[in-house]
């Protein structure tokens, strides 16, 4: 239990150091090494985040319109059983297209 205290203890000084090295370098033209690795590792993750949700977004409008095509099918179905069906309405199941 002690050891993993001190590792949480030596992450934590040592994030604050690179938080520190970050901000004093955040306008340097030629930033260290492992703060271009952060900046490119963070819009890395971006991009992946963003077409991530495009495709989610595309899947979800597909779906969406793959069943109002198929209400709309039923609907026909169910209107067209309804106006050559002498029955009443809940022997619709029966009715034949």
């Amino acid at each position: 239990m002690l050891a993993k205290v001190q590792i949480l203890l030596m992450l934590c000084l040592w994030f604050q150091k690179l938080a520190v090295e970050a901000e004093v370098n955040i306008e340097n033209t030629d930033p260290p090494l492992f703060l271009r690795f952060i900046n490119l590792l963070v819009n890395d993750a971006i991009f992946l985040l963003d077409e991530a949700l495009d495709v989610s977004s595309f899947t979800f409008l597909t779906l969406c319109s793959k069943l109002r095509l198929e209400s709309e099918i039923l609907t026909f179905k169910m209107s067209h059983c309804m106006s050559r069906s002498k029955f009443p309405v809940k022997f619709l199941h029966k009715c034949k297209t």
